[in-house]
């Protein structure tokens, strides 16, 4: 009879351990310039925020597949559309986590959000 690899086993354990985390990305640009490119600064910020997810993958971090972007919409105000539905989903508990690329400064307003 051959026995079970033991690491595989505690491997298998701790994976299974870990909770997936629902991550929102959130993208916006105040003006309409540029976005009429193939790869706009939305792209950009959203590859920048699926990488930091991936990066914390171990810590069951997954990004969901709604996108919430807001083109040509000023960060002055919430009044967003994207924006809004993100702080719906959020309520709601389809999103635990969000992620933004602001000023490259990285930002999880996930405390901030009830």
């Amino acid at each position: 009879m051959v026995s079970a690899n033991p690491l595989r086993t505690v491997t298998a354990m701790v994976a299974n351990a870990i909770k997936p985390v629902r991550c929102a990305i959130y993208t916006r640009k105040s003006t309409e310039h540029g976005l009429e490119l193939e790869f706009n600064s939305l792209d950009a910020q959203r590859d920048a925020c699926e990488a930091y997810i991936k990066s914390q993958a171990s810590q069951g971090w997954r990004a969901l597949s709604q996108h919430y972007d807001d083109p040509a919409y000023s960060g002055g105000n919430l009044d967003r559309p994207a924006l809004q539905q993100l702080l719906k989903d959020k309520a709601a508990g389809i999103v635990k986590q969000v992620v933004v690329l602001t000023r490259q400064v990285w930002c999880s307003f996930n405390n901030y959000v009830t």
